[in-house]
């Protein structure tokens, strides 16, 4: 049985002014029917009394239930109930809604120039650091705000390594410079704003600098803030969630199926910074999160080498670079880079 949602059950009760408690209990009505539920009105004893009523229920009084088969919240009347069996108490438990700003987040990242190209044009961020060609891992505690990226300046573009490195630092800074407090969509709105203003940035560059006109690059990224995890991205840069060693792809590539006349060459990007001339970047908020998930990022690199069944076993492995070595036996086509962020605990 899937285990309801802390968050959701907190607006519930808060809603309707009741009290919290989060024990699953075996509802037994008159008619022999029978529900596993979450009380949240109250929890009295257990045991009925002489006049086989229940100890801290006065009257008829009304009780209210989580039903989890139905996904829904129920109430009957005490006079309605035959028996209640307490089955566990503490059962609900914290999702990403409410301790990602508590956890612990272990990180571990690093790209390679490949085997075809002369040099680097992807670039990271892990947080505040902005890398690129390397290997690094770090453990972030309890913070309210925190963001990771790829960013894979385009082959065949001039500068494509500045305008990956240009693009994460402006990141960097607008991130570390972003409110905890922003609320419902706000976060998203702002990000999207940074967005645009990163794409002029990169245009402005071009037309400064005749040797750089034409420079661009895609991004893929995640954003914590607070109790809400975002993932962003425009290009054919990735994300992946994995949880149980399953994989899972969150984005869609904005490539080319050639059917279109602005895009008629199969697999060219269609959205990015810096050369595209409508960007935007897709945000999502992830709501579906638990502790010991993990969510990969990669540029395409990693992902034209290996199958997304590729990737997900390789990854069980738990060695970053070793996945990036193996892309590259696989071919080592481009730069690959690759980034695991793992939720692995609460903090102490």
């Amino acid at each position: 049985m899937e285990k309801m949602r802390k968050s959701t059950f907190s607006e519930f009760i808060k809603k309707h002014g009741l009290q919290e408690n989060d024990a699953l209990i075996r509802v037994t009505l008159q008619d022999g029917s029978s529900y596993e539920a979450v009380w949240v009105a109250g929890l009295p004893e257990l045991h009925p009394s002489v006049d086989g009523r229940f100890k801290g229920i006065i009257g008829d009084e009304p009780l209210v239930f989580y039903l989890f088969d139905e996904a829904r919240f129920k109430v009957w009347y005490s006079s309605e109930v035959r028996n209640l069996e307490l089955l566990r108490e503490d059962y609900l438990q914290p999702d990403g809604r409410e301790f990602l700003h508590k956890m612990r987040v272990e990180v571990d990242a690093a790209s390679d120039v490949g085997k075809a190209r002369e040099r680097i044009e992807d670039c990271l961020l892990m947080h505040e650091t902005v890398f690129m060609d390397d290997h690094r891992q770090d453990v972030y505690q309890e913070e309210e705000v925190l963001v990771f990226a790829v960013a894979d300046g385009m082959g065949g573009h001039p500068a494509g390594d500045v305008a990956s490195k240009t693009v994460l630092a402006s990141l960097r800074d607008y991130v570390g410079e972003l409110s905890a407090e922003l609320e419902g969509d706000a976060v998203a709105d702002s990000l999207k704003a940074w967005f645009q203003e990163a794409h002029t940035q990169l245009q402005s560059i071009g037309v400064e600098d005749p040797n750089k006109k034409g420079l661009g690059t895609t991004l893929c990224g995640l954003l914590i803030h607070r109790d809400r995890l975002f993932r962003f991205h425009a290009g054919d840069s990735r994300l992946y969630h994995i949880r149980n060693g399953r994989m899972r792809q969150l984005t869609i590539d904005h490539r080319s199926t050639g059917d279109s006349h602005a895009f008629a060459i199969p697999g060219a990007l269609t959205n990015c910074l810096g050369p595209c001339s409508q960007p935007y970047l897709e945000v999502e908020e992830i709501t579906d999160v638990q502790l010991h998930d993990r969510f990969l990022l990669c540029t395409d690199g990693l992902s034209d080498m290996l199958s997304n069944q590729e990737i997900e076993t390789e990854q069980r492995k738990n060695d970053v670079p070793r996945l990036v070595k193996r892309a590259n036996r696989a071919g080592g086509h481009d730069n690959i880079t690759v980034m695991t962020i793992d939720i692995s605990t609460l903090a102490h």
